[in-house]
């Protein structure tokens, strides 16, 4: 590849160039959080906060309403 072809290619696909390796370095430090005791809670707790979560945005499920189905 001659150098105004790549340089064509940086710019014709500078977005992917960038956002990919982002969208992958985001994922692998999201990943790398979650295996880190100090800072990720047990399984059973954040079980429990989505419950919490679910239970705020719809009270129905409160109720159970939905346990029954």
């Amino acid at each position: 590849m001659s150098g105004k072809n790549f340089g064509k290619f940086l710019f014709d696909n500078s977005v992917l160039i960038v956002c990919v390796p982002l969208l992958v370095g985001i994922h692998w430090g999201w990943y790398k959080l979650q295996q880190n005791p100090d800072v990720a809670e047990e399984s059973r707790e954040r079980k429990a906060q989505y419950k919490e979560v679910v239970e705020r945005m719809n009270p129905r499920y409160e109720s159970n309403e939905y346990a029954s189905r």
